[in-house]
């Protein structure tokens, strides 16, 4: 009985180390989400906050955490780039904020160009136009 006990926990062991690099492996696309954030005590909003969603082939989220992951950002206004920027999110629930004072001009709508780097050199790129 012993025996079967320790092969399960190494199992387990094995399967947590694993884990969350074997799932990044899965992902095929990824969706941006922006909406308005605020991230003081105050009653405004104080920039854009940013959301990433890796998705596997069926259009899934996957979910992971303890993994560095970069993010390239590109915001964009009636063709004039008005912010750009790189990140690095570690799990699946991270945000990215981005405040208002670093736009070079205030906007009602833009779009977004993202290109999230994953492990292995994997790339992916993604766009999303937005309304705040």
């Amino acid at each position: 009985m012993k025996k079967y006990s320790f092969i399960l926990i190494v199992m387990l062991l094995f399967l947590g180390c694993i884990g969350e690099e074997t799932k990044l492996q899965n992902v095929e696309s990824c969706e941006v989400n922006i909406v308005q954030g605020n991230w003081d005590e105050d009653t405004d909003y104080d920039g854009l906050l940013v959301s990433i969603v890796l998705k596997d082939k069926d259009e899934y989220p996957v979910l992971f955490s303890d993994i560095e992951i970069t993010v390239d950002i590109t915001i964009k206004s009636e063709d004039i780039n008005v912010y750009e920027g790189i990140f690095r999110i570690h799990n699946w629930e991270d945000k990215i904020q981005i405040p208002y004072e670093k736009l070079i001009t205030k906007l009602e709508k833009g779009e977004a160009e993202v290109q999230v780097r994953l492990p292995g050199n994997r790339k992916l790129e993604t766009k999303k136009e937005f309304q705040i």
